[in-house]
């Protein structure tokens, strides 16, 4: 079976080796196209932001999504009752920082998978063993202890109960529905249970965070889990939406504010 994180036979190492380089390169040309992406759009509209890193993308053939060549089910593993979060995550009770790869090692899969339990070519999990690679982890713009969040214990019922009282910064959509859980990661990584691969839409969400972190202080409060580095001014706050954004006919909607400014922002906080 081929690698799913690291390791491998010394063809493999080269070959991920290679597409690692190659994907380095590619991410190289993909920013500079953004950055010309960026300047049409200060030149012209946000549309014209959005189609120029949408065609960027195509044109170098990057995948949006990854993992595709990975075929894994959270759905049919955790349906099975006696597989637990921490049986593939198990680096996850331990880890302090958020760039920590949770992602399980093939060795993590073969316990299972060992021809006994279950099958082990390796076309049950990479679609083109052949060329498998390891999967690129994407760089954190927050800081995250989940060490310190687990020993919590389960959170749920705290962020049913935001939701429920109207205390949640955010639209809460349908995620009221999965708060019923005595699983502590599924209280954070709403819907795994419903889905194949996770993706980024199964990390908890800033409105979350803030059920409890209650100190609301932009910019000084957004340091304690953002990263320098990181963007945090929406692309919607350009020059002209100082003087717009106060309109109702601007921004009709200002639920979508409380996420960054909470609910006792005046002007004077920006201003």
């Amino acid at each position: 079976m081929a690698e799913t994180r690291s390791g491998g036979s010394p063809t493999r190492g080269r070959e991920a080796g290679a597409t690692e380089r190659a994907w380095r390169a590619r991410s190289g040309r993909v920013f500079a196209l953004v950055l010309v992406c960026l300047g049409d759009w200060q030149r012209n509209s946000k549309t014209a932001l959005v189609l120029g890193i949408a065609s960027t993308f195509l044109a170098l053939g990057l995948r949006v999504v990854n993992g595709q060549d990975l075929i894994f089910s959270h759905r049919n593993h955790l349906a099975r009752g006696a597989t637990q979060c921490e049986a593939c995550h198990a680096s996850a009770l331990s880890s302090v920082a958020a760039q920590d790869n949770h992602r399980p090692e093939e060795k993590t899969c073969l316990v299972c998978h060992d021809g006994a339990q279950a099958r082990k070519e390796c076309t049950v999990c990479h679609r083109n063993p052949q060329k498998a690679v390891a999967v690129q982890f994407p760089v954190r713009s927050f800081r995250f202890n989940h060490k310190l969040h687990l020993s919590l214990g389960n959170v749920a019922p705290v962020l049913a109960s935001a939701v429920d009282s109207g205390r949640y910064l955010s639209p809460p959509g349908d995620l009221r529905r999965f708060l019923n859980t005595d699983n502590s990661c599924l209280a954070c990584h709403r819907g795994v249970t419903e889905t194949d691969l996770a993706t980024e839409a199964h990390l908890p969400r800033m409105a979350d965070c803030l059920v409890c972190h209650t100190r609301i202080d932009p910019p000084f409060s957004c340091a304690y889990c953002h990263t320098p580095e990181t963007v945090l001014k929406p692309a919607s706050h350009t020059s002209g939406f100082t003087d717009s954004h106060s309109s109702r006919l601007a921004v009709p909607d200002k639920s979508s504010c409380k996420v960054c400014h909470g609910v006792k922002f005046t002007c004077m906080g920006c201003h």
